[in-house]
């Protein structure tokens, strides 16, 4: 119980010893065991246990291992158990859902363009990045939704800049994104920025420069 010895265990147990773990242990970490366990099983086989547990648990770590294999089979669960998962008191839970579901069902679109008004800048910029992958004729109103977010290391307005540069023609928004790479800039967001450009496969003059002088860069 609580695995309090430091160990090595293969213990492959069968799914109903599973399942009465993953509901019934008192220690977090052995219902946490359980259900990482459970993600080998049939998902047809744990669905309901899946929804079940998701409902009852109480802490987030196990709350967000479950969101992660609910969604990766996203078109067998209904629309409560989504409204669940986006709705989930916990970021952790919430960012285990949009960086897990790998195509969001067209039904499902208007529940998940909730999180780019998320507390969280991560989640945001997470949905952010999906949503315009997987709806793209919808760009424009999610950067417009998003435009005055900035988030820690200037993470969303990167991958904010990022997209505009690819939809936008006119790449208005290039020199902005440009220099964000400069040493005007803390080391995390000018490194982001480095990797937008990558991204968009774009160099010039100011990047080089700004790529030089972050070589000499401390960090």
């Amino acid at each position: 119980p609580n695995s309090q010895l430091i160990k090595t265990v293969t213990f492959n147990k069968p799914f109903d010893m599973l399942k009465a773990q993953a509901a019934k242990a008192p220690n977090m970490i052995d219902r946490f065991d359980a259900i990482v366990a459970i993600n080998a099983e049939n998902f047809l086989v744990k669905k309901d246990l899946l929804i079940d547990l998701l409902k009852n648990e109480k802490f987030f770590g196990c709350r967000a291992e479950i969101a992660k294999q609910l969604v990766n089979k996203i078109d067998s669960i209904d629309m409560t158990t989504v409204q669940l998962l986006i709705n989930d008191k916990h970021v952790k839970v919430r960012l285990s859902v949009i960086e897990n579901v790998k195509d969001i069902p067209s039904a499902f679109i208007p529940v998940f363009e909730k999180l780019l008004t998320d507390s969280s800048y991560k989640v945001v910029e997470e949905s952010l990045n999906k949503l315009v992958k997987q709806n793209p004729a919808e760009t424009h109103q999610y950067l417009n939704t998003t435009k005055n977010d900035v988030g820690v290391g200037s993470a969303v307005k990167v991958k904010w800049l990022e997209i505009a540069c690819s939809f936008e023609a006119d790449k208005s928004y290039l020199p902005e994104l440009i220099a964000r790479s400069s040493n005007e800039y803390e080391f995390r967001t000018r490194s982001a920025a480095f990797e937008a450009l990558k991204r968009l496969n774009y160099l010039d003059e100011k990047v080089a420069i700004n790529l030089m002088d972050a070589i000499t860069h401390f960090n």
